[in-house]
């Protein structure tokens, strides 16, 4: 099997349509940009193998606290009422707001 996880994701892809590789793992958000973009006759199968934290960095001082304290209410609340959801689907193609 040949396995390719590096490299130009476009590049990469076309491999896998091609055939001169098996498989490629990667983001799925930006998989399926380059899927629609060059119209790819490829598709991503299985499950994700990991899912990756993210979050906002602030600088740990007085300002950092406050907006800190501004902020996560309000991520609270568009996670608890499914706007984050939605934004998600609208501009990703997929619900990637962890539970």
């Amino acid at each position: 099997m040949k396995y390719s996880e590096s490299g130009n994701p476009s590049e990469i892809l076309q491999d896998v349509q091609n055939g001169r590789v098996d498989a490629y793992v990667n983001d799925p958000i930006m998989m399926n940009a380059v899927l629609e973009k060059n119209e790819l006759g490829v598709e991503i199968v299985g499950q994700s193998l990991v899912n990756d934290d993210m979050g906002i960095v602030l600088k740990d001082e007085e300002k950092g606290q406050e907006l800190k304290a501004l902020i996560d209410p309000i991520l609270k609340q568009l996670k608890a009422d499914g706007t984050l959801s939605e934004l998600s689907e609208k501009w990703t193609g997929g619900d990637y707001i962890p539970e």
